[in-house]
């Protein structure tokens, strides 16, 4: 990145342009201050070593030095932030950017309809609370990312720390995932359902927006009397909700053993961790064909990739290890759904 600065001299007619990197600006900068050091070290010791018209020039000068450092400093810490945020391009129907684009001339105002009819607004500044809200935001950060991990050492099993425990065993690992092979506009809320996201536990900021609702879920125990010796790995995701809901797909993130460090996905990938996907319309169908009601929370034990079609909900799910996982698997199984929306204003 190259940034242009004028710099006007003493007089309106004396101008001209500074092309320099971020790195040609901070060797400028430490320049200028040591003259200003030398030259107040200068006046210390002597007194009144600058005299006449000249001194006059060099009140006037140090002033306006500072001044621009400020301005200088001020450009290159908000590139720099710039540079670590996720980008989104809000202009596009595919959540999967192809390129990286400058979020802030992107970001506009959003109509979204939820499932139920109801019409909803986004205003930009919400769009931005939610993007500086969301754990891909906050992930760029080393603290927050030293946070999680003592959050996840607490216990030797993410399952003991609660529900926030176990919404962030299912977010943080799709976060990870998605970012790897493109996909940065899904906003992941950090905490809670309840505040900017509503009810779901993220946002595709793209042109016809959706909500999503992430479950994590460990492997249940092997074996037994009931399942036998070599029956095939399960997994409970449990408080599924429906009615009152807005999320448009469900993501279900199965590991059969937990990783070392939870910020790194080649640890997620290691585990052998699996991602399911059921559209609400799929869900829905689940439900009214296993006699199940719509205003209940429901619990389900899936196995992936079973073709038992006796669990009511499992022949509904489509799945994909994390090694297998690409942005084609996303676009035909996630994006080519349909989905309740209006194109960005």
């Amino acid at each position: 990145m190259v940034a242009v600065l004028e710099i006007k001299s003493f007089s309106a007619s004396d101008s001209f342009n500074l092309h320099c990197t971020h790195q040609q600006f901070a060797i400028l900068v430490s320049k200028i201050k040591a003259l200003l050091l030398t030259i107040k070290a200068i006046i210390r010791t002597t007194g009144r070593i600058i005299v006449g018209e000249t001194w006059a020039r060099l009140v006037k000068f140090v002033p306006f030095v500072n001044s621009l450092l400020q301005r200088i400093g001020g450009v290159i810490a908000q590139s720099q932030r710039r540079s670590q945020e996720p980008d989104l391009d809000l202009m596009s129907d595919s959540c999967v950017s192809d390129s990286v684009v400058d979020l802030e001339p992107q970001i506009m105002s959003l109509d979204y309809v939820l499932p139920d009819g109801q019409p909803e607004h986004f205003s930009r500044h919400i769009l931005c609370s939610m993007r500086h809200n969301s754990l891909g935001h906050l992930m760029s950060c080393p603290s927050f990312l030293e946070s999680l991990r003592r959050v996840f050492a607490l216990r030797t099993r993410v399952n003991q720390l609660g529900r926030n425990g176990k919404d962030l065993a299912g977010k943080v690992p799709l976060h990870l995932l998605l970012t790897s092979v493109g996909i940065t506009n899904i906003l992941i809320d950090n905490s809670q359902a309840g505040g900017l996201y509503g009810t779901a536990d993220g946002f595709a900021a793209c042109a016809r927006p959706w909500f999503l609702e992430i479950k994590g879920s460990s492997r249940k125990a092997r074996g037994g009397v009931a399942r036998g010796p070599n029956a095939r790995d399960q997994y409970q995701f449990c408080d599924i909700r429906f009615a009152g809901t807005s999320w448009r797909h469900l993501f279900l993130v199965c590991r059969p053993r937990e990783p070392s460090d939870w910020t790194q996905l080649s640890e997620c990938k290691r585990c052998g961790f699996i991602l399911g996907h059921v559209s609400r319309e799929r869900y829905a169908e689940a439900l009214r064909r296993g006699g199940r009601s719509e205003q209940e929370t429901h619990s389900v034990a899936v196995t992936p990739f079973s073709s038992d079609n006796r669990n009511w909900l499992g022949e509904y799910i489509s799945w994909v290890t994390f090694d297998e996982f690409s942005a084609e698997w996303w676009r035909s199984h996630v994006e080519s759904g349909p989905q309740s929306a209006s194109p960005a204003r």
